[in-house]
């Protein structure tokens, strides 16, 4: 077996030197990522259609160029506008500002939109010429750190990594795909300026410049220069200090920039801010980070949280903790004698730390991946060549599932699984399109009449349903309403004509998505009302933190009334839901997405 791999790394290594290695890689790439150019637009690509093109429905979804990422600005009045259409769901703070700057890649989408408007085949090239971009600039910094047997393996992990296809084949994603070409250039040329090439320290600084326009996910380049000046710059502090100066000359201005032009977020509890709340992202690092790591180490996804009652979320953390300090126990001889894997694994760590604030996702593993790939790829080397296996024992047992798995899994796995996960928003977009196909079996009446689903797959995407009809031509409704998160049993009580109470056992909002417009930290108090032009929700009851966990929704002219289309979440589509006779309640079933 160790003959066998020792044949392959070395034939790996040959096939990865110098330049025609790199064509031999980028060419991978676009064999096994190619497919994303039939996959037409995804979800948040119809909301970016909306903005470049316009839609009368909704003006204030659009503006200049740069604000494409800026969801939702704190002004009461659009918040309003949305819940009155169902573009959020009807606990939204009307306060919430989701608004991000990334000017470098709403260019990128305003190129796509003036010249191949119609042409998303065209949009998914230009990404995949991104991520062609970004394995060459990874390929080149793996040259500079790694012997080169070594950095062939990583070149060839990194590009592969099943967790970066989901980036690829999301048109919308394509910023931290920016943000992490230059990310990572800005640590190769800062490397070049250690070893006294002093105008590498300005080109530097200028990669990480063009990286933070790209997004905000290019902080994570911080953690690699930060572990480059900690372990492998060995020179006195003052020259170290001399060339990471120029990175906070572009770092200032894009912070004064991100200040006074209140990007960031507020009022949202799936988005925080850690320059507003730092100590709510900071508890959140031991978990988040395991998640990640496990998730590109070989566990499964963070998103599956997503899919998961809370027991198994917990198993899940636990599987992923276990999952590093198997990988620890692995690394410890190379941690110990070897600077560059000390480097790689620093760097990663601290690259993560701006992805805390938000939920964990494998999209967030761009950067990470950097060094997480290059330990995988320093292990697999040393311990087919040099390692010798434990006797026995817990150590024995990580060593063989960390070269095994992790090492030989990535190396055989990854490049079949990487295509289909770039696949995975069209499932989602799948999903939505059934939903919104689904709400109207016949259009008579429908552009007078508020949709009112009594349960919801994903509050958050909800409202995309109104997005897709309106954007394919189709008729749309007056308005949505979701009533209740249908992956949680409820109730549904008819209280009068006009009256319908929900129960939500453990509260509407619970995890993760349904935080998206409310920050659970902030309570609703009973007797909050929320007002849509004909329907009126009161909270009559709240758990002990503050979240509402039954609700009265008064409807204008009756419950009944032919204005309401009242439909219920069930089989993968929203199929005719029948009002119970007032006094009867109704149970509604917990439902997995997808059923």
């Amino acid at each position: 077996m160790r003959a066998r791999l020792r044949r392959l790394l070395a034939t790996l290594a040959r096939l990865g030197s110098g330049r025609a290695g790199l064509v031999r890689l980028a060419a991978l790439v676009a064999v096994l990522l190619g497919s994303v150019v039939f996959q037409g637009l995804q979800v948040d690509d119809y909301w970016q259609r909306n903005y470049f093109l316009g839609n009368p429905r909704w003006p204030t979804a659009s503006g200049p160029w740069w604000g494409l990422f800026s969801f939702f600005d704190g002004v009461p009045a659009h918040m309003a506008g949305y819940r009155e259409d169902g573009l959020v769901a009807w606990w939204a703070d009307e306060h919430t500002r989701i608004s991000f700057f990334r000017p470098l890649s709403c260019l990128t989408h305003l190129l796509d939109y003036r010249l191949w408007p119609d042409a998303p085949g065209l949009m998914h090239l230009h990404s995949l010429a991104w991520y062609l971009a970004l394995v060459v600039v990874a390929a080149v910094l793996y040259r500079r750190l790694l012997p080169p047997s070594v950095s062939a393996l990583a070149a060839l992990l990194y590009a592969v990594d099943h967790t970066h296809g989901g980036v690829v084949g999301w048109i919308s994603n394509r910023n931290a795909l920016v943000s992490a070409v230059f990310g990572l250039s800005a640590v190769i040329f800062h490397d070049r300026a250690s070893r006294g090439e002093a105008r590498a320290r300005w080109l530097a600084a200028g990669c990480l410049g063009l990286a933070l326009l790209g997004s905000e996910g290019a902080l994570g380049a911080l953690g690699y220069l930060a572990a480059h000046a900690l372990v492998l710059d060995g020179r006195p502090w003052r020259q170290r200090a001399r060339d990471l100066a120029p990175h906070a000359l572009a770092l200032a201005p894009w912070l004064v920039v991100y200040r006074l032009g209140r990007f960031g977020a507020s009022g949202s509890g799936m988005y925080v801010d850690p320059g507003r709340a730092p100590l709510r992202v900071l508890r959140h690092v031991p978990e988040y980070l395991s998640l990640l790591v496990a998730s590109d180490w070989g566990s499964i996804g963070p998103e599956a949280e997503l899919l998961m009652p809370p027991a198994g979320r917990v198993a899940l953390l636990v599987v992923a903790v276990l999952a590093v300090l198997a990988a620890l126990i692995t690394l410890a001889p190379l941690l110990r004698s070897r600077p560059s894997t000390r480097f790689l694994l620093l760097g990663a760590l601290l690259s993560i730390l701006p992805g805390c604030a938000t939920i964990p996702a494998t999209r967030l593993l761009l950067l990470p991946s950097l060094g997480l790939m290059g330990v995988v790829a320093e292990a697999l080397v040393y311990l087919v060549a040099e390692g010798t296996a434990p006797a026995r024992g817990l150590a024995r047992v990580a060593w063989v599932w960390f070269g095994l798995w992790v090492g030989v899994g990535h190396l055989l796995l990854s490049p079949l699984v990487v295509g289909p996960t770039a696949w995975q928003m069209v499932l989602f977009q799948g999903a939505l399109d059934r939903l919104a196909e689904s709400w109207a079996p016949d259009d008579a009446g429908l552009p007078s009449q508020r949709i009112v689903a009594v349960n919801v797959p994903e509050p958050a995407f909800a409202g995309y349903t109104l997005i897709l009809r309106a954007t394919r031509g189709a008729t749309v409704p007056r308005g949505f309403l979701g009533l209740v998160n249908g992956v949680r049993r409820s109730e549904l009580t008819r209280v009068g004509d006009a009256v319908v109470e929900v129960r939500a056992p453990g509260g509407f909002m619970q995890w993760a998505t349904d935080y998206l417009v409310r920050d659970p930290s902030t309570p609703i108090p009973v007797g909050t009302r929320f007002q849509l032009s004909d329907v009126t929700v009161e909270v009559t009851h709240a758990t002990e933190g503050g979240v509402p966990d039954v609700a009265r929704f008064t409807f204008e002219g009756g419950a009944d009334d032919a204005r309401y289309r009242w439909v219920q979440w069930a089989g993968g589509k929203y199929v005719p839901f029948s009002l119970p006779a007032v006094g009867e309640t109704v149970a509604i079933a917990a439902r997995a997405p997808g059923s």
